[in-house]
């Protein structure tokens, strides 16, 4: 995906002046595509849009919500929620990554729960936080049209990050987000390689900006 690609589906028509992007993914081996994000490519699409007076940016939680207020029985239902409405505010735009760490899986009484309060129509079930913010993006609304999602797919990796990168095999998952997008040129595939060290090289995010 180019930039100038990104700019155009964007579109300014759909935009708030300050329009927020809700980027999904696991965290622990999502840093180097995050971090690429918000040093290399936000810079560039705000550029682009600065003629027009508006500015994108990023939601990017992996440093954590605050839940000093919350006891042990809320405090998971509090930081899913918050992620939910984020994902909601953020409509119609949603940008997900997705490689084969499934995530935090989430019982399938908590997520009926958060499922009810937030109206999401989708059937409850055993799921990943990050499968819940699928659940309540624009990917299920019909209107997905600026929905991305960028399916990662790893060459190469050390031993010591196998566990880190790879815990499930997520081939059918992504298969079947993909068939629900208005436009299937919005999904993008790439491949990486995962040092020992769990840093990650990839030629498409570098000769694409994305």
């Amino acid at each position: 995906m180019n930039l100038t690609k990104l700019s155009s589906i964007l579109g300014v028509t759909y935009m708030n002046r300050v329009q927020y992007i809700f980027v999904s993914s696991t965290f622990r081996d999502f840093h180097y595509e995050r971090d690429f994000l918000n040093t290399k490519v936000l810079p560039k699409i705000n550029e682009r849009l600065k003629s027009f007076g508006y500015e994108v940016c990023f939601l990017d939680f992996r440093w954590g919500i605050n839940d000093e207020d919350c006891d042990a029985d809320s405090k998971y239902f509090h930081i899913i929620n918050t992620c939910i409405s984020e994902v909601k505010n953020s409509k119609p735009f949603f940008l997900l990554f997705l490689g084969d760490n499934i995530g935090t899986i989430i019982n399938k009484e908590i997520v009926e729960t958060i499922y009810k309060f937030n109206n999401i129509n989708v059937k409850p079930d055993n799921k990943s936080i990050t499968q819940m913010e699928v659940d309540a993006s624009p990917i299920f609304d019909g209107d997905n049209s600026r929905t991305f999602i960028l399916r990662r797919h790893i060459n190469k990796i050390a031993d010591s990050q196998k566990s880190k990168f790879i815990n499930c095999n997520m081939e059918e998952y992504a298969s079947m987000l993909k068939t629900k997008l208005v436009h299937p040129s919005n999904y993008f595939e790439y491949e990486t390689e995962v040092n020992e060290d769990g840093i990650e090289r990839s030629q498409f995010l570098n000769e694409n900006g994305l």
